[in-house]
């Protein structure tokens, strides 16, 4: 595991220090310093995301992994009054593509660092993320009409979701820089109009629930979060 309370930029320079002497040890091996995460293509065929929380789990995945992002940003919310209790107003996030930092992993390495980078993340910006090197190749949000939608542009994909799995994220989760808790594990379907991808996955989710009430805030709450997107075509 990547411990929560070191920053983005110190976890990652620990990490590619790490790559540093196994690929000096192993001269083919490309370099893979802090500042030259290069663009690659791994095989993403052997790895698998977690969908259970020890309890439930989410269904299996039907199609064939496309791309594995992370996510940052804010998980929205209105409040009608002070006396209210929040109402999910859809979410914003920037997506970056991790799938770059596998070549060099043997394939449980590589799960684990995959599994761990929300925890590890939530406490950044993404400002900060993204002078780590890792580059944006989507984002998340909600149309007008409420639908979630993936746009992976750096890769000309689309989802446009439908709901069909929803679990409760893992008790030990990091519940985020605001304390309210992680947001649920989600599946959901390509519906009419995506282009490319037909399911994606919500998992190892830091931070993002409402708070228990609108008590102390205004119309809106924005509250942090990182996840992992699997995506599938």
């Amino acid at each position: 595991m990547i411990p929560s309370h070191i920053s983005f930029r110190a976890t990652l320079l620990t990490f590619f220090l790490a790559l540093t002497d196994s690929a000096q040890a192993h001269p083919s091996k490309p370099d893979t310093s802090p500042n030259e995460i290069r663009a690659t293509s791994p095989n993403l065929s052997a790895y698998r995301p977690v969908l259970t929380d020890g309890t439930a789990s989410l269904p299996s995945p039907t199609g064939t992994l496309k791309s594995i992002t992370l996510g940052r940003g804010t998980q929205n919310y209105t409040c009608a009054s002070s006396a209210s209790t929040p109402i999910s107003d859809g979410a914003t996030a920037a997506l970056f593509n991790v799938a770059q930092l596998l070549p060099t992993l043997s394939i449980s390495q590589g799960q684990a660092v995959l599994n761990s980078l929300p925890n590890a993340l939530v406490g950044d910006t993404v400002a900060q993320i993204a002078q780590s090197g890792l580059p944006v190749i989507g984002e998340h949000h909600f149309t007008a009409a409420g639908v979630p939608t993936w746009d992976l542009f750096g890769e000309g994909l689309l989802l446009y979701g439908s709901g069909v799995g929803d679990i409760a994220a893992p008790a030990g989760a990091n519940a985020g820089p605001q304390g309210y808790g992680a947001v649920d594990w989600k599946a959901l379907t390509g519906a009419a109009g995506s282009v490319g991808l037909t399911e994606v996955y919500r998992v190892e989710t830091a931070g993002g629930k409402a708070p228990t009430s609108c008590s102390g805030s205004g119309a809106t709450i924005e509250v942090q979060y990182a996840a992992m997107y699997w995506f599938y075509e």
